[in-house]
């Protein structure tokens, strides 16, 4: 995270070291929710600001967000293996129909599958990597025309 804001400071000055605290501000606020909530751990909050301090707060958003898809893409093997594929399934149906029709989310019932950590920065990885060769190939225009 230091290395990102002093390398953008030393490049591009002021603009640099501003545009790299925002990126470490926007890394850091995506993922601090989640870790606070015991989704995700130190080292994912610390990935994200990093990448943001790094490469910017648009990168850091889109990359986010294909690592977000990718992660889900990857847990379907994983739960599989498991055996915890159906058992997710039915909880997801039992909180969409619970919440949806009684809007009550004491009425549920206690989740089938323990909770446990899964390779969130694998699919973080995954996604920046995806987001840099979108970059690579596109340019950082890519970005702006969303």
């Amino acid at each position: 995270m230091f290395l990102g804001i002093l390398l953008n400071a030393a490049f591009a000055g002021w603009h640099g070291l501003v545009w790299a605290l925002i990126g470490w501000a926007v890394g850091m606020a995506i993922q601090w929710v989640p870790f606070m909530l015991g989704f995700a751990k130190a080292g994912d909050v610390k990935l994200l600001a990093a990448v943001g301090a790094l490469k910017g707060w648009f990168f850091c958003i889109f990359g986010f967000l294909f690592g977000a898809i990718a992660f889900g893409v990857l847990m379907i093997p994983w739960l599989a293996r498991d055996k915890q594929l159906k058992s997710v399934g039915d909880n997801i149906k039992n909180y969409i129909e619970l919440t949806t029709i009684t809007q009550k989310k004491q009425d549920m019932p206690e989740p089938t599958v323990q909770k446990r950590y899964m390779p969130w920065g694998v699919g973080l990885g995954i996604g920046f990597f995806i987001a840099l060769i979108l970059e690579m190939i596109f340019g950082l225009a890519f970005w702006i025309r969303f």
